[in-house]
């Protein structure tokens, strides 16, 4: 759905970057060796390390996030434009990010007063500090810019949370979203008046937004064989609800035998201890973090049968105890 007009995107916009002499790699020269999933996608992830790896305090992400347009750009894009409300084309986008095969994992929360969209990374075991800070300065500025201009100028966020330490342009953040931001936070994240949700897009288009959204899942349905085994495993466990983290009902979910399930990931050196243990760590920030759940809720949310097991994971995880945890972030408190 994205195919090489977003790579071909930042590949104009790193040109425009005075502090990044070198040139990449061409599409055309660039080898996937036995890596797998869409070669598009792949080259944008090769151009994001290269940005980073010639200026560490690039603010590419904030300058390509402001440069997409969505209805110039790809089928996705046009699928989330083209929704009724502002709450529809946040669900559309959180449940089409996994057929893209993207890193990045959105979940939005809707709260009374204040909901919010959050960015989590289940699919590798640690994730880049360029990585986090460039996917989260596309994700919330495109999303500003967006609604600035499908539902009102005047659109701004209540406050923002950052998962990575304060850049030197952190002037840039400031001037664009114009909120409180937080930074080195357990979880990226945006907060909104939920009021928010409700607003219609400009850009809406009922006929057009059902064709994308069966395109997409058309799409997926042809292509997911050629996605990460292991990927889609994480992807099912993220999103399935109810707490139930065993192998069989993954392998359930996924319409296979568990022997299946454990052969498919063995395949791909992984377990499925090590996919669950990844989605839990993610999940169990979006739990505390995001929705404000309690430590009951979230021990049970996440599949663990005591207190005990949840926090012994918790500390291996983010070494230290969940309160303690929750200490060492007094901005989030008001959350959790």
């Amino acid at each position: 759905m994205i195919s090489d007009i977003y790579f071909r995107l930042l590949l104009d916009t790193i040109t425009k970057d005075p502090s990044i002499i070198k040139k990449p790699i061409a599409f055309k020269d660039f080898s996937l060796g036995e890596i797998e999933g869409d070669p598009a996608t792949r080259y944008f992830s090769y151009l994001v390390e290269f940005v980073f790896q010639n200026n560490p305090q690039s603010n590419m992400g904030l300058s390509f996030g402001k440069n997409v347009v969505a209805l110039n750009l790809c089928d996705f894009f046009r699928l989330i434009s083209t929704a009724e409300t502002v709450e529809e084309c946040l669900l559309a986008t959180v449940s089409i990010y996994h057929i893209l095969g993207l890193l990045p994992y959105p979940v939005v929360y809707k709260g009374s007063q204040v909901s919010s969209v959050a960015i989590a990374f289940p699919y590798e075991p640690t994730c880049e500090e360029y990585t986090r800070r460039f996917t989260s300065e596309v994700f919330f500025a495109y999303g500003l810019d967006l609604f600035q201009k499908a539902v009102s100028k005047d659109v701004k966020p209540i406050r923002m949370f950052l998962d990575y330490p304060k850049p030197d342009y952190f002037d840039d953040y400031q001037n664009l979203f114009n909120c409180e931001i937080i930074y080195n936070s357990p979880i990226s994240l945006v907060e909104f008046p939920s009021s928010m949700l409700s607003a219609s897009l400009a850009s809406q288009n009922d006929t057009l937004h059902n064709i994308y959204m069966a395109k997409a899942f058309e799409h997926w349905a042809a292509t997911k064989r050629n996605q990460s085994f292991r990927y889609r495993a994480i992807t099912q466990l993220m999103s399935q609800p109810g707490g139930n983290f065993s192998s069989a009902s993954l392998a359930k979910a996924m319409n296979i035998s568990t022997r299946g399930l454990q052969k498919r990931l063995a395949a791909e050196n992984s377990t499925y201890s090590q996919v669950c243990k990844q989605a839990r760590r993610e999940l169990a920030k979006i739990c505390l973090f995001q929705k404000g759940m309690d430590f009951d809720q979230t021990a049970t949310a996440l599949g663990f049968q005591t207190q005990v097991s949840f926090r012994k994971f918790f500390k291996e995880q983010f070494e230290g105890s969940p309160e303690a945890h929750l200490l060492s972030k007094p901005n989030l408190l008001e959350l959790a």
